[in-house]
């Protein structure tokens, strides 16, 4: 398996698990929205938002590793 193979192999991946973790987060908001707001689904949003902004970036930074592991 080749470099770039990897590199599309893991922005498949990274691109379907960010459609996930941002539909989760979309519907805990229409959660939110359609039976108000308590404190276990504010918590439970925060928590969808939080890992959703950490497998961002985590992933954005290991995809500019690949992209750049050849200058190195």
């Amino acid at each position: 398996m080749s470099k770039d193979d990897i590199y599309n192999a893991l922005c498949a991946v990274f691109f379907a698990e960010e459609v996930r973790l941002q539909d989760r987060i979309s519907d805990i908001q229409y959660r939110m929205w359609q039976r108000g707001a308590d404190s276990h689904i504010h918590i439970e949003l925060i928590q969808a938002q939080a890992r959703y902004d950490y497998f961002r970036t985590y992933m954005l930074d290991v995809l500019n590793f690949l992209k750049n592991f050849d200058r190195l």
